[in-house]
């Protein structure tokens, strides 16, 4: 499961025996693999439904005080509750990255004939992925205003003008293994160079136009740098020019398995993330 995500269950309770079962309880036992801490569950958090339960602590309780179904679950019939829960967009370092759900149901034969009936299921882990955001950005001016582009800006007619792409990752509980970003370079763009590779290898595949990050065993924050160029023509006057297409993606977290996947948009010459490009990025002539 991902961080800041919809955690949706469902219980099933079928009346499998040849008598009525009367007095019915259902409870949801949430736990952690590990002792202390907190749940990744955010109590308070928007989408949070708790199926028409009684929250004890860390438990879901049905019963009939709460479910009309479970004051008489008659042969062969079967009832479902569906719950929502919200997953803490960030884990703090309390808060466990492990959710285990134990389902505990109890109930009463109509016959009287033999005890009251507890059945536990196989708990079922569920881990949560690292919190993992990346970031692509075009850039003429690097974060000090010092000029990491060449050539006029705005673009001019004519003229080259030459970008810095930046990709950036980040995770920030567990490593990550077989990240690649990648994405597809416009007709009208030259790829020019590659540099500040922080980790793992760069290439450029001509023939596709599509430039590819790989990279293994990522810890904490990467990031990869590449540039770019345009020469504008006359048609392209009063437009922005397109630097790149969506950038996407994948990686696999190695604590968990879960696969991640981002996109990030296309960049163009409007430079959204560049603070000192003080010019709207169209061409001009």
């Amino acid at each position: 499961a991902d961080p800041g995500t919809l955690l949706r269950i469902s219980v099933s309770v079928e009346n499998a025996s040849d008598a009525d079962l009367r007095d019915v309880e259902l409870e949801l036992q949430l736990s952690s693999e590990e002792d202390g801490g907190t749940l990744p569950i955010d109590w308070s958090g928007d989408g949070l439904h708790l199926g028409g339960s009684t929250r004890a602590g860390a438990s879901l309780i049905w019963d009939k005080a709460n479910l009309d179904a479970f004051k008489n679950l008659k042969p062969g019939e079967e009832t479902v509750v569906d719950l929502t829960l919200p997953l803490f967009a960030s884990l703090s370092e309390e808060a466990r990255d492990t959710l285990v759900l134990t389902a505990t149901i109890a109930a009463s034969s109509a016959t009287g004939t033999v005890p009251r009936i507890t059945l536990s299921t196989t708990p079922i882990t569920v881990r949560v992925n690292s919190l993992v955001e990346m970031y692509a950005s075009a850039l003429f001016y690097d974060t000090l205003s010092n000029a990491i582009g060449l050539g006029p800006l705005p673009p001019r007619v004519g003229e080259t003008t030459t970008y810095a792409i930046v990709w950036s990752v980040k995770s920030d509980t567990h490593p990550l293994d077989n990240l690649v970003l990648e994405t597809e370079l416009p007709a009208h763009v030259q790829f020019i160079e590659m540099k500040n590779i922080s980790q793992g290898n760069l290439s450029y595949h001509v023939d596709r136009r599509r430039v590819r990050w790989e990279a293994d065993g990522l810890e904490g924050n990467a990031s990869a740098r590449f540039n770019v160029s345009i020469t504008p023509e006359e048609g392209d006057v009063g437009t922005f020019l397109k630097l790149t297409n969506p950038t996407l993606m994948s990686a696999r977290d190695a604590e968990t398995g879960g696969l991640i996947r981002r996109e990030s948009p296309a960049l163009t010459t409007a430079l959204r993330d560049d603070a000192f490009a003080t010019d709207d990025g169209i061409v001009v002539e």
